[in-house]
């Protein structure tokens, strides 16, 4: 629902999300405001569950950087 409705509303689209996290992040916040970082937590913890990996909160990453090491992960397999 929410990424349908940023594709309506924004000049993001769906296929560009994984290749533009930091675009999808801003839109995000742009939409909901500080609720935005659950959102974003609960996609990079669901993402990293389905890698088999385990995901470590850290302060000083954003979401576009655990979607960028996510995609390094994934690449290397």
């Amino acid at each position: 629902m929410i990424i349908r409705f940023l594709e309506l509303n924004t000049p993001l689209r769906r296929s560009e999300i994984a290749d533009k996290p930091e675009l999808f992040a801003k839109e995000l916040e742009s939409l909901l405001g500080d609720g935005a970082k659950m959102i974003e937590e609960r996609i990079i913890r669901t993402l990293y569950e389905k890698m088999g990996k385990k995901y470590i909160p850290r302060k000083e990453h954003s979401f576009s950087d655990y979607v960028r090491a996510a995609q390094r992960i994934y690449l290397k397999s």
